[in-house]
């Protein structure tokens, strides 16, 4: 008993020992800083709003709202410009955070008994290394946005290791299990495009590194030009967003698109799009007229074990520190990111533009490609032949996106905003034949997190105030908010909403994928039938969407209704699969050839 009594008390020591251990290794140490004094007081908005009223904290940082849009103006120091974006977003920045963190845990493969108690050490120990991968300015920020939200006692705060993680969503996040991502494998997708001014031409690329894209898509190319054409006078870039495969299809990230207009101490201005609680950048320009834009990718060279930092984060340092493309370029070559990502980089002042294919030991750089139209795929070598990208390529309707963006880009007429934003809002297959609202093969998507246009030589930007690219296009002049410059004698325009396209389409689209997200949850309960009854909800407010349609086909088949599922399969071949795969199996289970 002696012996026993022993053993047993030293193997509760060595777990004690192992237990302090363990959260040792995998805690991040909170940083602390400091943050403007007072509470936030209503003052009339900055000249430029656009809206009469905006709540200020502190002497500059603000939060006001143009339609829908949610607009921060952040100045200072790290840890003030994340306590700004806390206190002034309060609870929007812990309803945002919740989907993102599903993704992040989805990334650890449920582990079967007991995997509830599991996979949370099992995470926090896979990703013990993130916050030495992340910039201590930046988790300085991160740590700021959490005391703000505290600060003000406007809900629970999201822990800080947790804002940490969610950062890096876009690298080694898993889209949540009943979200539209999850048949495609993907966490977000995106698509750019830039068109140039009249009369203008970016400079040719040589006929080396032509080749050396191996054919893979139409309007690669390999690296800068030894020969030039005439600069162009104007840049225009073409954005769409999606968070798609988050826990809520990203649904919160798309209600109320942030606008953040942020003059770092010490640091270039910037504005970038994104949503409540990304520190980070996927969308954005900064004062020297460098357009940064992220497209996430797969690769076969992830890992969440690695010491990097996270997409986005990156993609702020660009903004941040780039003067010139050049210098964007070996930020990006010289700081092998977490996860994997193509990187839009335009030079506004410059009038050039590179498309970089990065992993976390590779990269790929095409200078001046043109037309330039990308997508959530990789093109080039040594990316392209790989499993990962091929399988991207396959699956996704991105490749229908981005084959359409590619002819309307090559004929679009010479003008301004307007045409960068006819591209944003077409709805057609690559051939020209109309496709319904909410296909994932058209380039306008209802469901987009954000859809913008950027003027990187005359720093505009236009952001769509609604569901999808119908909407009005707001309008900010970043010459005054991030330079200070006077108001230009004609301020930049809006763009008006699309008068010829029924208002309520968009806003059906988001509300039938939400009733899709909850049948597809009943479904995983085993709940058939309230899953028809959720799916058949969404039918009746879009009856030509595509993922409703091959849903409710097989719930049909697996409630043995074997007439209804072949009618719902009928039509979803009527009006377009949103995948190939998706595709080959209804035409499998009509009896049907595949498609060719």
């Amino acid at each position: 008993m002696r012996s026993l009594g022993i053993a047993l008390g030293l193997a509760l020591l060595a777990g004690l020992v192992c237990t302090f251990i363990y959260r040792q290794v995998v805690h991040y140490a909170e940083p602390l800083g400091e943050m403007p004094e007072g509470a936030p007081s209503v003052g009339p908005a900055p000249q430029s709003s656009g809206t009469e009223w905006a709540l200020f904290w502190g002497s500059e940082c603000s939060l006001s709202r143009t339609g829908h849009l949610a607009v921060l103006r952040a100045v200072g120091k790290p840890h003030t410009l994340g306590a700004c974006h806390g206190r002034l977003l309060g609870h929007a920045v812990t309803d945002e955070t919740a989907p993102l963190a599903a993704v992040i845990l989805a990334a650890i493969a449920e582990s079967g008994f007991l995997d509830g108690v599991r996979r949370g050490p099992r995470l926090r120990w896979r990703l013990r290394l993130l916050d030495d991968g992340t910039p201590p300015a930046q988790l300085q920020e991160i740590a700021g946005v959490v005391h703000g939200i505290e600060r003000g006692g406007s809900g629970q705060a999201p822990a800080f290791e947790t804002l940490v993680r969610v950062q890096a969503a876009l690298d080694i996040g898993a889209p949540a299990g009943v979200s539209p991502g999850a048949a495609y494998g993907a966490v977000a997708r995106s698509l750019s495009f830039v068109l140039t001014g009249a009369g203008a031409a970016v400079p040719a690329p040589s006929a080396k590194a032509a080749g050396s894209t191996s054919g893979l898509r139409p309007g690669s190319t390999g690296s800068a030009a030894t020969g030039s054409a005439p600069a162009s006078p104007r840049l225009l870039v073409g954005r769409s967003f999606s968070l798609f495969g988050a826990e809520d299809g990203g649904d919160r990230a798309a209600s109320a698109p942030l606008v953040s207009l942020v003059r770092p101490d010490g640091s270039i201005p910037y504005a970038s799009v994104g949503w409540p609680g990304l520190i980070g950048a996927v969308s954005g320009v900064n004062a020297e007229g460098i357009a940064v834009l992220v497209h996430p990718a797969a690769a076969n060279d992830v890992r969440q074990t690695r010491v990097a930092q996270p997409l986005a984060l990156l993609a702020r340092d660009m903004l941040e520190h780039a003067h010139t493309l050049d210098e964007a370029v070996r930020m990006v070559e010289r700081a092998p990111p977490l996860g994997a990502a193509g990187f839009l980089v335009v030079d506004g002042r410059r009038r050039r533009l590179a498309w970089i294919e990065r992993s976390p030991s590779r990269s790929r750089v095409v200078r001046d490609a043109s037309p330039a139209v990308e997508g959530d795929f990789f093109t080039t070598e040594p990316f392209a032949p790989e499993r990962a990208s091929e399988r991207a390529r396959r699956m996704r309707p991105s490749t229908d996106r981005v084959a359409r963006a590619l002819e309307l880009v090559r004929r679009a007429p010479p003008g301004g905003v307007e045409q960068a934003v006819a591209v944003l809002r077409d709805a057609a297959r690559p051939d020209g034949t109309p496709l319904p609202p909410g296909h994932r093969g058209a380039i306008d998507d209802p469901e987009a997190a954000h859809t913008l246009v950027i003027d990187p030589v005359e720093l505009v930007l236009w952001v769509a105030d609604g569901p999808g690219a119908g909407a009005r296009f707001r309008a900010f002049d970043l010459r005054r908010e991030l330079r200070g410059e006077p108001t230009r004698p004609v301020p930049p325009a809006d763009v008006p909403a699309d008068d010829q396209r029924d208002p309520g389409a968009a806003s059906d689209v988001v509300e039938a994928r939400r009733e899709l997200r909850a049948a597809r949850e009943a479904r995983r309960a085993g709940d058939v039938e309230r899953a028809r009854e959720l799916c058949a909800r969404a039918l009746i407010r879009r009856p030509d969407l595509p993922e409703a349609l091959l849903l409710a086909g097989d719930l049909a088949r697996t409630a043995g209704d074997r007439d209804a599922a072949q009618r719902f399969y009928r039509r979803l071949l009527e009006v377009g699969s949103d995948g190939p795969e998706g595709e080959e199996e209804v035409r499998a289970h009509l009896g049907m050839q595949p498609a060719r």
